[in-house]
């Protein structure tokens, strides 16, 4: 499954935002899988905790290698020993295996959060020890396809509005600001931002940089 949205969910969001629509222009359509086997997405988010994207990949990559397919049965066989010595911390190997014994108990559904709301699915994955608010949102976001999902504290977020609007810090008034500035299309937005935030693209964080010169855009903050 893709991502869902639409060229009129795109045209409303660069309307919204005159870098933005500069962002969008330059970087072009959004193109996202999503996937749906959630023990798989959630062991994929929880390996890039603090980590860079570089080294969750490659960690992710061994666990395969072990594995074949990431599942509660081939982790629950691997146990958190061998699952260290693929390179993860202890608490994230813990907090994998503990995620597929409650899967194989029982204890956790993950159908369940098809039929909640963002706040509703957040609250039942942040029940879990190891997982926190950003965890849920990237399953929420990368799992779900949830469409307005912001996520508060992101590293790669925070720079990717620093680069666009030119400033000195994220804080909560201007996290706020901007996924307000952004609603219903806080995921879309997330996407585009973070493209400007990793540099996912040649010449986009220079281009910015020069577009905001152009707009005679100073430092922007609420």
């Amino acid at each position: 499954m893709k991502f869902l949205y639409t060229e009129e969910d795109l045209e409303d969001l660069k309307s919204r935002d005159r870098i933005m629509e500069k962002v969008i222009d330059y970087y072009g359509p959004v193109d996202i899988d999503l996937n749906e086997d959630l023990y798989a997405e959630i062991v994929y988010h929880i390996l890039g905790q603090q980590i860079s994207v570089q080294v969750q990949d490659a960690l992710h990559d061994r666990l395969k290698a072990s594995c074949g397919t990431i599942t509660p049965q081939a982790v629950l066989r691997l146990g958190p020993d061998k699952l260290r010595e693929l390179g993860m911390s202890r608490r994230k190997a813990e907090t994998i295996v503990r995620i597929a014994q409650m899967i194989t108990d029982g204890e956790l559904d993950f159908s369940l959060l098809k039929d909640m709301s963002d706040d509703e699915a957040i609250r039942y994955l942040t029940k879990i020890k190891g997982v926190g608010p950003w965890t849920a949102e990237m399953i929420l976001m990368f799992g779900l396809g949830r469409t307005d999902v912001f996520t508060r504290g992101d590293i790669a977020l925070n720079r990717g509005l620093k680069i666009m609007y030119g400033l000195e810090e994220v804080n909560d008034e201007v996290f706020d600001y901007y996924h307000n500035l952004f609603k219903p299309y806080g995921t879309l937005a997330c996407l585009y931002i973070w493209a400007v935030g990793e540099n996912k693209k040649e010449g986009i964080v220079d281009f910015v940089k020069e577009q905001r010169k152009l707009l005679k855009l100073e430092e922007r903050t609420p």
